[in-house]
């Protein structure tokens, strides 16, 4: 039975850690070893989970606080496992979440598997409304599909702590890119997608917590990251063939350019981004898959007042494909 080594990292979740490494103890994958990286946390969060679980987690202790994308990656180098399982140090599994997941590695071109989620509040109820927009979400994502040129598609319909990889496309990827200050996931999803074979498990087996301490900030506030990852890709594959899936991710990528120009407000940037993008793939595609898209559309070519009108009528809201990662 193959060995799943579930990484953590930490950094002051004392008051969370506990539940949430229940949750990965529980799985009934029989194979599984847990390790947190702790994020140079100064709150006792060390000392909790080795008084409460002791040898049953592994657990690794960092001087200082390194990031979530250089932890992760010291997990996976301290790591045993053939397949490697993320989950944030406040959110929860369901039992059966391995278990689901695993059976599908048995085909050897599959890198990547994920699962649906559900999201809670701080103390754990379901948070019912945003669970079904969650899930509305999901089903958008499946019709276009998790390859390279449907994951690429404005909002990544991946969780972190509802992925398992395969070592050896983790190891090939390059592991999380600690440069990036937000959307390292997704960069690398990105990246294993495409050399790979993504398989969804369409399930919730995952919560994810909403809580004061990751709240996402405002949109304007994600501009720069969300554009920056979109960038990195662009020149990444600027010197391969281009198949049907890179076309399509390349079209994605420049739209994604653009949307974060409309969250600077940077029109004409926003206007340059769209005909960037026309000019890969045309335009009959983007209000049925993205609502998000066909809103920015609005905005670029017209007035504040008159597109918020127009989207309104049409029921696009701007930020509609936008939630909680």
């Amino acid at each position: 039975m193959s060995l799943v080594s579930v990484v953590i990292p930490m950094h002051n979740r004392r008051a969370l850690i506990e539940e949430t490494l229940r949750s990965a103890l529980a799985q009934q994958w029989p194979s599984v070893e847990v390790i947190v990286v702790d994020d140079g946390s100064t709150d006792g969060s060390s000392e909790h989970v080795e008084r409460v679980f002791g040898d049953r987690v592994r657990l690794i202790r960092l001087e200082r606080n390194i990031g979530r994308s250089a932890a992760r990656n010291a997990g996976v180098a301290a790591a045993r496992g053939e397949f490697i399982a993320f989950l944030d140090s406040d959110d929860l599994w369901d039992p059966g979440k391995l278990a689901r997941q695993m059976p599908a590695f048995a085909d050897p071109s599959v890198m990547l598997v994920h699962c649906r989620v559900r999201q809670i509040d701080s103390s754990g109820r379901v948070d019912t409304r945003e669970t079904d927009t969650i899930a509305r979400a999901f089903e958008a994502a499946e019709a276009r599909g998790y390859d390279y040129g449907g994951i690429t598609a404005t909002w990544c319909r991946m969780y972190t702590p509802a992925v398992v990889v395969r070592r050896t496309s983790l190891e090939r990827s390059g592991g999380f890119d600690p440069a990036l200050s937000r959307f390292e996931d997704w960069d690398l999803f990105w990246r294993i997608a495409r050399d790979g074979k993504v398989v969804t498990v369409p399930e919730v087996l995952v919560s994810v917590r909403a809580h004061e301490g990751n709240v996402e900030p405002r949109w304007a506030a994600l501009a720069e990251p969300f554009a920056r990852v979109a960038e990195k890709h662009l020149a990444e594959i600027a010197a391969l063939s281009r198949t049907p899936a890179l076309r399509r991710a390349e079209h994605n990528l420049q739209m994604n350019r653009a949307l974060a120009a409309h969250w600077r407000g940077d029109r004409a940037a926003a206007r340059e981004g769209l005909r960037r993008a026309l000019r890969v793939e045309g335009a009959p595609t983007l209000l049925p898959w993205h609502p998000t898209w066909g809103a920015l559309l609005l905005h670029a070519a017209l007035p504040p007042r008159v597109a918020n009108g127009i989207a309104s009528l049409l029921g696009v809201d701007r930020y509609r494909d936008v939630g909680r990662r």
